[in-house]
């Protein structure tokens, strides 16, 4: 029996012999069952989704640090309250609110957080009931829009830039719990039939101010409900709404200078409200902030942000004064995206449903250049923006433009279909540029025979100048090789094939 290690009686360590440690190696081992090699369906499904596909954590934001010294005492229950006090007890209610709460630490003001979040319930249930709110006083009706501006106006919370700028990463603010009663308190305070006099009075330029800024926080719930809150006041507030549209356009115009694009896509969605409510024709005014505000917001390098936001406040002009289509059209033109294959797909969708606003004769007019851009991007590398501008082409009031001008945008089109159908990558690209070119020779048998005539005549033509081109490159090289004795001749003709495609370099030539 293998004994522990110990001491003597004279105090020397007793160890065990070396028969006794070995004794048990000898002997036989328990057979452990064979590990099961195959993956489970667990792991099969976390196979199929990609790591970088995983939804990350929502980053969560403090913006409240440093409550109030002491805890909220509750008040009587407003259900139990006798009617007389209902009034008072509100007020102190909402004072009771104006308490901010320390948000950093979940252990902390947590007797607070339950009292001031029952208590906004409270308040909520009183601005629902229409035959509560009569009875309530002036100092109450303002006191509301004090305690929304205490909770909600407060400086942005200290993001890292790098985090900040993160198309993966959500941000959840830990005072949402709080907010989000204060925001729907103040949205059915909005639609009660409070006097006019006091809401234009508390809803000062200031106010509403400090409620555009709220926009730009990272928080996208807190952001939606500002701009619920914005687009109420535009309803509620008559007297607000020139100083409202006044912001909106001015904030949009200085989107360059460091608005984010959170902020721009609910801007465009106000800008839509404000300009729906307008009858055509366009003023003046408006005709000026289309031209100066929603063109230039289609440069920016977010604009795959809120471009659907864009597209809408675009439609609601065209619509309502068709002569801005042009100046659209042409502004994009210029603007093309060349280089930026995802911007060239957006300006490319947003063309395709201005055009169906558009006057046939206005259509006509910048025909020509935005063909020279779809035909561009047709030959993109990229299947997508390849596939999109081709399809663009089956458009039908493209259809109907080339059927009035078949013969001169019938040769702008031609050429580039048969490249794409010859010598594009995708197949599926080469069977769309197959399908519009069917398409064209329908429309137009004449023209574009024509058109595949002249293509013809062109690459011959540019055939011959290349070959003599060449002849004339290689009487140059050979020349040059028999002059200097460092040139390298193997160089010279893997030149010669990269410039011309093909070689027959001879040096005795």
């Amino acid at each position: 029996m293998l004994t522990k290690p110990g001491r003597t009686k004279s105090g020397s360590l007793s160890i065990p012999s070396r028969s006794k440690i070995l004794a048990p190696q000898q002997q036989k081992k328990p057979q452990i069952p064979p590990v099961d090699q195959s993956p489970s369906q667990i792991d099969l499904d976390a196979d199929k989704q990609p790591i970088s596909d995983l939804p990350m954590p929502p980053f969560q934001v403090v913006s409240f640090r440093h409550g109030q010294a002491g805890d909220l005492i509750p008040l009587p229950s407003l259900s139990t309250a006798p009617n007389g006090e209902i009034p008072q007890l509100t007020y102190q209610k909402v004072k009771q609110c104006m308490r901010i709460c320390d948000f950093s630490d979940p252990n902390t003001d947590v007797v607070s957080k339950e009292t001031k979040r029952v208590t906004l319930n409270e308040l909520i249930d009183v601005y629902s009931n229409s035959k509560i709110i009569p009875r309530l006083t002036r100092e109450c009706h303002a006191s509301v829009i004090e305690m929304f501006a205490t909770n909600v106006f407060r400086p942005m919370p200290n993001i890292p830039r790098a985090v900040l700028m993160s198309d993966d990463i959500t941000f959840e603010d830990s005072a949402w719990p709080h907010l989000n009663l204060i925001y729907i308190l103040f949205l059915k305070f909005l639609e009660a039939n409070i006097d006019q006099r006091i809401l234009q009075y508390q809803l000062s330029p200031k106010f509403i101010s400090q409620l555009f800024a709220v926009l730009e926080f990272p928080d996208e719930r807190e952001s939606s409900q500002a701009k619920a809150v914005i687009a109420a006041i535009f309803n509620k507030v008559p007297p607000q709404r020139p100083l409202l549209r006044f912001i909106t356009t001015s904030i949009l115009s200085g989107v360059p200078e460091g608005v984010s694009f959170n902020a721009t896509g609910h801007l465009l969605e106000l800008y839509y409200l404000f300009n729906s409510q307008t009858l055509p024709p366009l003023a003046p005014a408006q005709i000026q902030s289309f031209e100066r505000v929603i063109l230039p917001l289609h440069l920016l390098s977010g604009l795959k942000a809120y471009h659907g936001q864009l597209v809408r406040c675009v439609l609601l002009m065209v619509r309502k004064d068709a002569r801005l289509c042009p100046t659209l059209l042409k502004f994009l033109v210029t603007h093309w995206p060349l280089t930026l294959d995802q911007k060239s797909e957006l300006f490319i969708d947003e063309v395709g449903q201005v055009i169906e606003e558009m006057l046939p004769a206005d259509l006509r007019t910048v025909m020509g250049s935005l063909l020279e851009c779809i035909t561009f991007a047709a030959e993109s590398p990229s299947m997508t923006l390849a596939e999109k501008a081709l399809n663009f082409l089956k458009n039908e009031r493209i259809k109907n433009a080339i059927t009035e001008n078949p013969n001169e945008l019938m040769s702008m089109i031609f050429p580039t279909l048969f490249r794409v159908a010859r010598e594009h990558w995708h197949k599926n690209v080469q069977l769309i540029a197959l399908q519009v070119m069917n398409i064209l020779m329908e429309l137009d048998p004449v023209a574009f025979k024509a058109s595949a005539n002249e293509f013809k005549q062109k690459t011959m033509v540019e055939g011959t100048k290349k070959e003599k081109k060449k002849i004339l490159w290689q009487k140059v090289a050979s020349k040059a090789i028999k002059n200097d004795n460092t040139i390298d001749e193997a160089s010279v003709q893997a030149d010669m094939v990269a410039y011309f495609g093909y070689s027959d370099y001879n040096d005795n030539t």
